[in-house]
């Protein structure tokens, strides 16, 4: 029988490309250092707290030897330190620097954002970690302390990806193959990545059922009405009695993701990143999973989707 696994998560709030971004950890209690990182990016409202239950089950599943690390989008959370506004100063910027939208409201900018997770997280975190191990021993020569600082010291990576997450994940990866950057990390990403799994990606213009295709189309043909009719439902939300919104709400059987729910439709401010984003996403995006790109990087790979249709 397999020893019982107890998750430790911990939340923090770390800034990429300018932008104070939500962060999680979930660990395995007592367990070695993971051999595999399961790295999961969340589709659009893109607040990776909706899938803390789901992402620590999935480790007390699969058990010792695996992590989880997860990121929600720019400008995607609660409060004006993450949703910004021009009239705040935050420790983390010069005094009235403005941060730059293009992040949080393209698909672009999420993707340079996700990026940096990457690169100054990710990467950071478990090289200095093998680095330190490394560093204890005394009897280490010259070639052992050379290679604490290579691509070995990583674990082998998992992307876990939802919704606009998945077309995330894929051009990060070729991002990272074939930036003409001269960064020892060039490369690393791709390089340690053993497999992909997509939850429902999201293809342009053909969801089902029909509706849902005729929402998306009238959304991106009608943005400024889009974008009002949105705020205004905000402000109206953040006026009512919460309990109001919880009657409203009754169908989400989770109160924790009910609660999360709750406290996004109160916030006008997130509804202008949510949607700014979303329009930006259903009229740029390719109309079919392009997996012809990540044939190109390595044929080692094994990508997996999974389509659920309700």
């Amino acid at each position: 029988m397999s020893p019982e696994v107890n998750v430790i998560l911990q939340e923090q709030v770390q800034t990429f490309c300018g932008w104070p971004t939500d962060t999680i950890s979930l660990d395995c209690k007592n367990g070695p250092r993971p051999h595999t990182i399961i790295l999961f990016l969340p589709g659009n409202p893109g607040l990776v707290q909706f899938y803390i239950p789901l992402l620590t089950k999935l480790l007390e599943n699969v058990g010792f030897g695996y992590a989880i690390r997860g990121t929600s989008y720019a400008g995607h959370g609660f409060g004006d330190t993450i949703q910004y506004h021009d009239k705040t100063t935050y420790p983390t910027m010069t005094p009235r620097r403005r941060r730059s939208l293009s992040i949080p409201w393209t698909v672009d900018g999420q993707i340079q954002h996700k990026f940096a997770w990457l690169q100054q997280s990710i990467l950071q975190e478990w090289t200095m970690t093998a680095s330190s191990s490394s560093s204890s021993t005394n009897d280490r020569n010259i070639h052992d302390e050379e290679t604490t600082h290579s691509s070995h010291v990583l674990p082998n990576l998992i992307f876990l990806s939802h919704s606009i997450g998945s077309y995330l994940v894929q051009q990060i990866l070729l991002l990272d193959s074939t930036s003409s950057s001269s960064s020892p990390t060039r490369g690393m990403i791709a390089k340690h990545t053993k497999l992909i799994i997509h939850l429902m990606p999201f293809l342009r213009f053909d969801p089902e059922p029909y509706t849902q295709k005729l929402y998306l189309t009238t959304v991106s043909k009608l943005p400024s009405v889009s974008l009002c009719t949105l705020k205004l439902s905000s402000h109206l939300a953040s006026m009512v009695p919460v309990s109001w919104l919880h009657l409203y709400m009754n169908h989400l059987e989770n109160v924790y993701i009910r609660n999360l729910a709750i406290q996004l439709l109160r916030q006008p401010l997130f509804a202008i990143h949510f949607l700014k984003l979303g329009i930006h996403e259903i009229t740029t995006l390719p109309c079919t999973y392009q997996v012809c790109r990540l044939y190109f990087l390595s044929t080692d790979w094994a990508t997996h989707t999974q389509n659920y249709i309700h």
